[in-house]
């Protein structure tokens, strides 16, 4: 006897089984195409014009660059209705966004206009479910990319209609969280990223505690201010599976983007003993700065942290009375900063920020107590950042797991 063919969580108001069907059955499946660049007749006229980085959110409206009918009918771009499935697959595969208004898109989409037998709010989210499928039918080796035929191909599990707008309604109200959610943190970053240019500029500036001005501040060498070195080398044969992590510049980046370690590396306790005895290890509030690769990415250490760190690869700055360290960690994030960093940087096969170009880079310096005052101000602002950040994470995981119970 074949199994019933029912999610695990379900409306009790429906009991049928779900059906196989291929995609083509239940949407026709579109790609799109790109005007001549080099004709200027082609492009800023008023059709929308999507490629695949602009699919960020769960709809579409606006595209960054729009075409004329000209250059639609000189090239493969096709009209797409609204309500129509924006699916990405060239490079990055399986990305979905709803179109708002009607639009075009470029080859890096096989969009799915649903038909009027299904919903495309649930079809938009079944396709999440199908995400893997899309990359195991993907080809190519520069970068990986599904085709037309291979999409339509694809068998799903799908409900009578009534069903699937029930589904769909109860999910758009997670989405439209998630999406309050994420608008409200890029707001909060860009107002962060704005308050940080006037303050580092000095158009803004704060008052002690009695309503005076502080001094002015001062231009000086980070080696000037603090001493900057690096570690004893550790080499590779000495990584283990276990005992005090190991950081590289892939882990410092984790760590100031407060995401996990792929694949975390340790010392011994051993070695890490006979380090601390003989060089000394980062204390609470010192910064790591990455110098390989993606450069001048920092992190502040917390009083609880215990590891060791490889040599060259990450740069260690030993915070002392004459600066704060939560405002060298802000500042490093200033256009000021990063313009000295691209500037500086030895260039090889990849960029690099040495121990003297530290050493050499210029910072602004005010007064210990208007440093504080900074610090505080844009900490509370991380906090904020960081909370928003936390909801949105749950709340994507919430999402996940409805999508894994109410899909079949």
């Amino acid at each position: 006897m074949e199994k019933r063919l029912i999610p695990q969580l379900r409306f009790p108001e429906f009991t049928s089984s779900w059906e196989k069907k291929y995609i083509k059955s239940i949407a026709k499946v579109v790609g799109g195409g790109t005007p001549s660049t080099t004709n200027d007749e082609y492009w800023n006229g008023e059709i929308n014009w999507f490629t695949p980085t602009e699919i960020k959110f769960n709809v579409v409206s606006e595209s960054n660059r729009k075409i004329t009918e000209l250059g639609l009918n000189n090239s493969s771009a096709t009209i797409l209705p609204k309500g129509t499935i924006l699916l990405t697959t060239r490079a990055t595969i399986g990305e979905v966004a709803i179109a708002q208004e009607e639009c075009t898109t470029n080859q890096g989409f096989q969009s799915l206009i649903v038909n009027k037998s299904n919903s495309n709010q649930f079809v938009f989210d079944l396709i999440k479910v199908y995400r893997n499928e899309l990359y195991k039918r993907a080809n190519g080796s520069t970068f990986k990319e599904i085709s037309k035929k291979e999409i339509e191909k694809i068998k799903v599990l799908i409900p009578q209609l009534p069903e699937q707008q029930k589904i769909a309604s109860f999910l758009t109200d997670v989405d439209a969280k998630i999406t309050q959610l994420t608008k409200k943190k890029e707001l909060l970053e860009q107002y962060k990223k704005g308050i940080m240019q006037k303050i580092f500029s000095q158009e803004l500036r704060f008052k002690d505690d009695n309503g005076n001005e502080f001094p002015k501040w001062e231009v000086k060498k980070l080696g000037d201010i603090c001493k900057i070195k690096s570690s004893k080398r550790v080499i590779q044969e000495d990584w283990k599976d276990k005992g005090v992590p190991f950081y590289r510049t892939r882990e410092i980046i984790s760590l100031s983007e407060n995401k996990e370690f792929r694949t975390p590396i340790f010392i011994t306790e051993k070695m890490y003993d006979e380090l601390i005895k003989k060089y000394g290890v980062p204390k609470e509030n010192d910064i790591l700065v990455t110098g390989v690769g993606t450069i001048g990415k920092t992190y502040k250490v917390r009083k609880d942290d215990r590891f060791y760190f490889k040599d060259g690869n990450v740069l260690w700055i030993k915070i002392n009375n004459k600066i704060n360290s939560e405002f060298l960690h802000q500042q490093f994030n200033t256009r000021f900063i990063r313009k000295q960093l691209s500037d500086n940087a030895s260039i090889t096969t990849v960029a690099t920020f040495t121990i003297d170009g530290a050493r050499n880079t210029i910072i602004k310096i005010p007064s210990i107590e208007e440093q504080t005052k900074i610090a505080n101000f844009l900490s509370d602002i991380d906090i904020k950042i960081e909370v928003l950040n936390t909801k949105i994470e749950n709340s994507k995981a919430f999402k996940k797991g409805l999508l894994q119970q109410m899909f079949v």
